[in-house]
């Protein structure tokens, strides 16, 4: 497997985060909030404004009683968004989110207006039906009419890559499933796996993937480690200690057995199925957003998390397209 860079993003509107649609189309949220969709081929092609930011933060305005809203600074506004769920979620300020459905007239909701709980890890499931969105609190949603539920047993979490079910390392350094493939009257209880055996490590867990089989997962510390277990029985496989420095979180690839490891140095790619690193690091790299297939992504470079940044901080960040080489058998 190489890595090969197709280009840099040359899109004049600025970019501070990115999410695909599909394979070829990407949406775009810009520092003051507006989306703008992009085609990837061909290399040309222009940036086309699908709501501006009056639109997007006009729910979380009203709520003020204002005619119109500022996004935070920092690494805001952060966006996520699902063709299979038909929607896609910018999250404005702390734990805001703002929803509006991709087809047709953009029409925005906010589903979250939390304040003081910063970054959370927004995520749709593999096949759109459900969105979780995790801080200090888990909340839950069905993607068709919106309804939530809340947990608090969740420090890191992944979707399975082919169910509704969501893998969560809980508070006391247990591992388990929450299993939302049927919408419950009730939030479901919290299936467990079994407790860890290396607790002392788990004071700083900052992310979990899951293989795309489901039978093991990834989950890395803050310290610099990475941990490989099997679910079933729950054991150690590896653990391995980061030459990157400090691991602030990991990003499975859809349907793939890589994923990309955020560290201080910048992101590295590794086999989740070899627990083995993949290529060179990418330095200066805090973010990488995969396409549906796992064979194209785009890296965004380092910006500031503060979301309070001082006047005059730039908010745009450079946006670089790759694509994943996978040797193909011959015929």
């Amino acid at each position: 497997m190489k890595l090969q860079k197709v280009r840099d993003l040359d899109l004049d509107v600025g970019v501070v985060d990115v999410a695909f649609l599909d394979e070829d189309r990407i949406l775009v949220t810009s520092p003051v909030a507006d989306v703008w969709s992009l085609d990837l081929d061909p290399s040309d092609a222009r940036p086309t404004l699908v709501s501006p930011a009056t639109d997007v933060l006009a729910p979380i305005a009203r709520s003020f009683g204002k005619e119109a809203m500022d996004p935070a600074q920092g690494a805001y506004p952060r966006l996520v968004a699902s063709d299979a769920a038909g929607s896609m979620v910018v999250n404005s300020h702390d734990f805001v989110l703002l929803k509006s459905p991709l087809s047709g007239e953009p029409k925005w909701l906010a589903i979250s207006i939390t304040w003081g709980l910063y970054y959370p890890d927004l995520i749709f499931s593999p096949d759109g039906a459900r969105f979780a969105a995790r801080s200090d609190t888990l909340i839950i949603y069905e993607t068709e009419g919106w309804k939530w539920r809340t947990h608090d047993c969740s420090v890191v979490c992944a979707w399975h890559s082919t169910e509704s079910k969501l893998l969560c390392l809980d508070f006391d350094n247990r591992l388990g499933w929450l299993d939302y493939t049927d919408w419950p009257e009730e939030p479901p209880p919290f299936e467990l796996l079994g407790e860890t055996s290396a607790k002392k490590k788990w004071e700083d867990p900052s992310g979990l993937a899951i293989s795309p089989q489901g039978k093991t997962c990834l989950i890395t510390l803050e310290s610099g480690h990475l941990l490989w277990w099997n679910l079933d029985p729950l054991e150690v496989l590896n653990d391995v200690k980061s030459e990157d420095g400090a691991v602030y979180g990991v990003t499975g690839s859809p349907g793939r057995p890589w994923a990309a490891v955020e560290c201080a140095s910048g992101t590295r790619f590794w086999d989740l199925e070899r627990q083995t690193p993949m290529g060179d690091l990418f330095p200066g790299i805090s973010d990488i957003r995969f396409s549906p297939s796992g064979e194209r992504f785009v890296t965004l470079s380092d910006t500031s998390t503060n979301p309070h940044p001082k006047k005059g901080q730039p908010g745009s960040r450079t946006a670089t397209l790759w694509q994943v080489q996978i040797p193909r058998p011959p015929l």
